[in-house]
């Protein structure tokens, strides 16, 4: 009983420190030392049996879900497992799955081909070299370095677009025989 009257002190104690924090006022030095007591508590002495709960609760509510944490591999996106993904695909969808990604090569780097190409517009139309000679600098290091952001973009663009034209030939091979010959 008296060890819960001593609690109840010191919780009323901290309230009006906190009251006190609170409105700015100055500490007195048996408020400070308490401050400093609550900051200097040892981890290790509190009661960590309500977060072991919470715990074993989570890993509860994981279980019933029929989700298995182990399960997760490092290739997970957004919970969805990119080497299970591919290797259900079939023949035709994984070549579908490739020529999208092969052309969402191609239109970034097509982005930002015009991108390069609006900016130099832009910087002409402007006129920013003359009205702003400090920017004159930077401007003609960006032209240093335009002519091989281009060629790294057309080289994507065609290492892209070359593995398409060959499987739609490679498709399209027996028809274009009879086509043809």
């Amino acid at each position: 009983m008296k060890q819960k009257s001593k609690v109840l002190d010191e919780l009323k104690k901290l309230e009006k420190v906190k009251e006190k924090i609170n409105r700015k006022e100055v500490l007195t030095d048996e408020e400070k030392d308490l401050v400093s007591a609550i900051k200097n508590i040892d981890i290790k002495k509190l009661d960590l049996t309500r977060y072991d709960q919470l715990v074993e609760r989570y890993a509860k509510k994981i279980e019933s879900e029929g989700l298995d944490i182990d399960s997760i591999s490092k290739s997970s996106i957004f919970s969805i497992d990119i080497d299970k993904f591919i290797s259900s695909l079939s023949k035709e969808e994984l070549l579908a799955f490739s020529g999208l990604l092969l052309n969402q090569l191609i239109l970034s780097y097509v982005i930002t081909i015009i991108f390069i190409l609006y900016g130099d517009y832009l910087i002409e139309r402007f006129k920013l070299e003359s009205k702003y000679p400090k920017l004159a600098k930077f401007i003609q290091f960006r032209r240093k370095f335009q002519s091989y952001y281009l060629k790294v973009s057309f080289a994507w663009i065609f290492v892209g677009l070359f593995p398409q034209i060959f499987m739609c030939i490679y498709i399209l091979s027996d028809r274009l025989i009879e086509v043809f010959f």
